[in-house]
């Protein structure tokens, strides 16, 4: 047989004041821990209430929150304690990372690890690379840079608060000279016919025979020629080029006199000190003079 206790309106009223009390007390003690956790440790998930729709909740559903958020309370709790005890070795190691590197390595401790915020981090690391590790020689290397935003992101905010002017802030810069091609290149008088290229292929072979023959006075003769024919066939495609504005060669150019007056010299028996001065000289000139004539071609 059910026996079923009368509770007066006005004990009912005061049990439900008392247990709303308690119930908002313990809601602040939990906000409380998480917040003074950091990072902030995972709530305590709630127990699922009784499916239905809404109503006053009557002492027996009171009591059921209540004593939910007392444990969960408790979770809580036992959280920060173990985040604490972690965080408190983490500053142990730190400090013994910092006195005896050489026993620690490769560690890695973050801020996140010491209850501090940031992006620092204290990583145990070989000074000089292969050599710190061959020699022992270790450091505490702090890193305390943040990531940057990527530039894709950087660019897309810009581009929102950009407003798009009416009329350009600067001049339109000049169209960029794009690099000359091979056929652009100005012809010879004698196209199409190859007399460049017949005139390099002929110093070539001079060369070879001049080389294979070269205990000859004839051979030394063949190769000299083929060299004067190779230079003579690179030397006219850059003259063209150069003066035509196609593209600029004033180093080459400028070398060449230079070096001609500087053998010649050396053949006819001057002193080094005054071929070398001369070389130096006429190269200043030509360079000089050579560099203007490009100016000119192409402006």
């Amino acid at each position: 047989m059910f026996v079923v206790e009368s509770i007066a309106p006005a004990d009912a009223l005061a049990a439900r004041r008392s247990l709303r009390a308690q119930i908002a007390r313990l809601e602040g003690e939990l906000a409380t821990i998480l917040a003074s956790t950091y990072p902030p440790v995972a709530p305590p998930p709630a127990r699922a209430g009784a499916p239905g729709r809404p109503h006053l909740l009557d002492l027996a559903e009171l009591e059921r929150a209540r004593d939910d958020l007392a444990g969960r309370v408790t979770a809580a709790h036992h959280a920060r304690e173990r985040q604490s005890a972690r965080q408190s070795q983490a500053r142990a190691l730190l400090l013994d990372m910092l006195e005896n590197p050489l026993a620690h390595k490769g560690t890695r401790i973050r801020n996140a690890d010491l209850g501090l915020p940031g992006c620092t981090s204290y990583r145990v690391l070989p000074r000089l690379g292969p050599v710190g590790v061959l020699t022992g020689w270790w450091r505490v290397k702090v890193s305390s840079g943040c990531p940057l935003p990527s530039a894709a992101n950087v660019s897309r905010r810009n581009r929102k608060r950009r407003t798009r002017p009416t009329a350009p802030a600067v001049p339109p810069r000049p169209p960029r000279r794009t690099r000359p091609r091979l056929e652009d290149r100005p012809k010879a008088p004698w196209h199409p016919v190859p007399l460049v290229e017949i005139a390099v292929f002929v110093g070539l072979v001079l060369i070879v025979v001049g080389l294979i023959t070269s205990d000859s006075r004839r051979g030394r003769t063949l190769l000299l020629l083929g060299l004067a024919l190779g230079s003579l066939g690179g030397l006219d495609t850059t003259l063209r080029e150069h003066f035509a504005g196609h593209r600029s060669h004033t180093l080459v150019l400028a070398l060449a006199p230079a070096v001609a007056i500087a053998a010649a010299l050396a053949v006819a028996g001057a002193p080094v000190p005054l071929v070398l001065i001369v070389a130096v000289a006429v190269f200043g000139a030509a360079f000089t003079l050579l560099r203007g004539a490009w100016r000119r071609a192409t402006a």
